[in-house]
């Protein structure tokens, strides 16, 4: 198996599982886990003792028999002071698996869907399929057009804010629109941004190649064309602030360990 940042972590069927390896920099204690898909626990390891410079090594029990992913789940313990967490991670999967000329980190798999492999720290190319309307795999509804803004010669700033302006002013339907503005296919000059400061607004164009809805920026001086919501200063929360323990945190990570959860509730 490949112990390299960037490289996958690949285990083949059947195979023993991997030896973690480490030598301790503090007097404690250690557990660890075998984790396949998040939450069965395979195998585990009970609470050690770990004396300082000391070389410690752990071998889960049996052979990869499920194909998937495994993360090998190391908690560590001192005296007076809150767990730390450490994990390292491989995928189990036949080779002959990945359809060729694609990349072993990110390919297509049987049931249609993207597969993507993690190196062994757990690193793996972010996925961004639910970036889109209501999480992506919803279809974007067709807003009824409330407002329709023609091309015309000259700066189109102006007319096309005022028509947000307006439309901003138009109470929330039930599903949270207030509406549609229309740009009929054409070329608009916009010489400064365009403001959408309420909810509910859809800037709509026809058609997205040359002979469709086009916004062309003017002058030298370089902007946002379009900003969305109120341009409001970010706050720190610092009352909620936590110390990460995690001594790692993979890229493309969708949980992770703090020292006190009590800051934080279901929704946050």
């Amino acid at each position: 198996m490949t112990t390299e940042i960037g490289q996958p972590a690949i285990l083949k069927p059947r195979e023993v599982y991997p030896t973690v390896s480490f030598t301790s920099c503090v007097d404690g204690r250690v557990a660890g886990e075998l984790i396949f898909d998040r939450t069965k626990l395979v195998d585990s390891l009970p609470e050690t003792p770990m004396v300082k410079d000391s070389l410690m090594e752990w071998t889960p029990l049996g052979t990869a028999e499920q194909l998937g992913t495994y993360e090998l789940r190391m908690t560590l313990k001192q005296d007076g002071k809150s767990p730390q967490y450490d994990s390292y991670y491989f995928t189990v999967l036949d080779p002959k698996s990945i359809p060729a000329g694609q990349s072993p980190i990110a390919f297509l798999g049987n049931d249609g869907m993207m597969m993507y492999i993690g190196d062994y720290r757990g690193n793996r190319i972010l996925d961004f399929s639910n970036a889109g309307y209501r999480g992506g795999g919803v279809e974007i509804p067709n807003i009824p057009v409330k407002s329709t803004v023609l091309p015309l010669d000259g700066d189109a700033t102006e007319r096309i804010q005022v028509a947000i302006d307006q439309l901003a002013k138009r109470p929330l339907d039930k599903n949270g629109f207030r509406g549609a503005i229309l740009l009929k296919k054409g070329r608009y000059e916009i010489g400064g941004t365009l403001f959408i400061k309420a909810s509910g607004i859809v800037l709509r164009g026809e058609g997205q190649d040359k002979e469709g809805t086009i916004l062309y920026g003017t002058g030298a001086k370089q902007r946002n064309l379009v900003e969305i919501g109120e341009n409001a200063d970010l706050m720190l929360d610092s009352n909620s602030k936590r110390m990460i323990s995690d001594l790692y945190v993979p890229s493309g990570s969708r949980t992770f360990h703090v020292e006190d959860g009590n800051a934080y509730r279901v929704g946050d």
